[in-house]
């Protein structure tokens, strides 16, 4: 009797400590939730990076049409300096013998004679190339015929870079999906562990009850026994429940860039459901969807670039003409060197003849541009087909939901009558149980209609294109 006490005892202190509620726990909406993740997601933070990289990717190109400044600088050490012999040597002792000659002499001038003096002396050799020369160079080349090209991949990079916003956008849809899943199932969780607490309250009256019919002979030897099996089984489905809240706080957590295990409360009000907004039929929530809908705007901007690829592809096979003008500036290469020179003119290159290289990129680029139309068109179809799904699972939960509140009224009406007639020894201890797990059958079953539901309005506004944030963000501003 002692250990059956003491058993009793450990058991009831275990759910005492199960039945309190985390302490300091955060008290978290679903716009809370939703805000929270959009702002710390680490997959959100790498979209954007994504982002970056193809924002700069697409400046890069735009840089490609102006023209291109290049400057180029050398300083050079030789062996030796260059000297060239202009042969020159003998001529200097020929007019030295003539002019020592008097007869010449005397034909001469005194300017005449300077002239042939300094002839006499000229210089015979030439410096070619001192030791250390050094030179700049500046080119500045404009291309004509490769705008074309460029033309063509900076439009392409802009329709990536517009598909990598829209991938990005995708990314929030599904991460916005994701949490609404886990926050629906924190309440669902919850909401059954309320449940189960109500019930393990209601059978321990039971139990009292039934253990004093019992000693008054008025029910079956076997009834605490019963209530007692109808107990645990409440209490092992509190146990997965609370399984499930732990779960679906973790992933909550995790979506929201927070430590997995810390405590949330969901706020979510029963008695005051969302309502179901109208959103037209289903020919006009398919229109919606395919204007809306990132993954094919994506789709979309992947396929313009595909057809920018396609003239890019086809600017190859063109032949490059540049305008260019060039300025030379070389010291230390010797009097046959111009120092400074500049030109300026055309420049010509075309690959006349390579195999049809560039032609099979041509085609390789249109098949490209081809793969992406035909999944273009069946992700229309998808989409399409995706919205009619949801709005059939919409129109179920609705349906399903408005069953279960008809049985939870019902369940709740029997249970009453059960309790009634128990005390009135009218019914047994299995009826009274009976009743009493429909009733909790009919109550988590209400809470599960409401919750899909819920998680169906969701889903069908996303697959329309809609983004959460601003969705809850207009609904409350809507009720202020």
């Amino acid at each position: 009797m002692r250990q059956a006490r003491l058993a009793g005892l450990v058991l009831a202190c275990g759910l005492l400590i199960w039945r309190m509620p985390p302490a300091h726990a955060e008290s978290m909406t679903l716009s809370q939730c939703l805000d929270a993740a959009m702002a710390h997601n680490a997959m959100l933070r790498a979209a954007g990076h994504e982002i970056d990289a193809k924002d700069y990717e697409r400046k890069s190109v735009r840089g490609r049409f102006g023209p291109v400044v290049k400057a180029d600088a050398n300083v050079l050490f030789w062996q030796d300096e260059q000297v060239i012999d202009l042969g020159f040597g003998a001529l200097g002792d020929i007019f030295g013998e003539l002019l020592a000659d008097p007869i010449i002499q005397g034909m001469l001038t005194p300017e005449t004679l300077a002239q042939a003096g300094d002839l006499q002396n000229m210089e015979t050799a030439l410096v070619a190339r001192e030791q250390i020369t050094y030179g700049v160079k500046l080119t500045v080349a404009q291309p004509l015929t490769p705008l074309y090209k460029v033309y063509s991949g900076y439009w392409a990079a802009g329709e990536l870079a517009d598909a990598a916003r829209q991938d990005r956008a995708k990314a929030r849809h599904d991460l916005q999906v994701d949490v609404v899943r886990a926050f629906i199932g924190l309440v669902t969780a919850t909401r059954m562990m309320e449940t189960a607490e109500a019930g393990l309250a209601q059978i321990e009256a039971y139990e009292k009850q039934v253990q004093a019919y019992l000693d008054a002979g008025l029910v079956e030897r076997n009834a605490l026994l019963k209530v007692r099996v109808a107990k645990a089984e409440i209490q092992k489905g509190a146990f997965q429940a609370d399984k499930g809240r732990k779960l679906a706080r973790a992933g909550l957590n995790l979506y929201m860039g927070r430590p997995l295990d810390r405590p949330i409360e969901p706020a979510y009000n029963f008695d005051d459901p969302a309502e179901t907004r109208s959103a037209g039929s289903l020919e006009e929530t398919q229109r919606a969807a395919l204007r809306n809908r990132p993954d094919l705007l994506s789709l979309r901007h992947k396929s313009e670039a595909a057809r920018a690829g396609k003239h890019a592809a086809i600017a190859a096979m063109l032949p490059d003409i540049n305008a260019v003008f060039m300025y030379e500036n070389n010291q230390g290469l010797g009097a046959f060197q111009q120092e400074s020179v500049y030109y300026g003119g055309f420049v010509l290159s075309w690959n006349l003849w390579e195999w049809g290289a560039t032609y099979y990129q041509i085609k390789a680029a249109e098949s490209r541009e081809a793969q992406i139309r035909a999944g273009l068109e069946a992700l229309d179809d998808g989409v399409r087909l995706d919205v009619q799904s949801k709005r059939l699972d919409a129109e179920e939960a609705e349906k399903s939901l408005a069953v279960a509140r008809a049985q939870q009224a019902e369940a709740a009406e029997s249970l009453r009558i059960e309790q009634a007639r128990f005390e009135a020894q009218d019914a047994t201890t299995t009826d009274l149980l009976e009743a009493q797990t429909a009733a909790l059958r009919a109550e988590n079953g209400l809470t599960v209609s409401m919750m899909k539901l819920e998680e169906a309005r969701y889903a069908l506004r996303v697959s329309l294109g809609e983004d959460l944030t601003a969705v809850e963000k207009e609904e409350r501003n809507a009720t202020r």
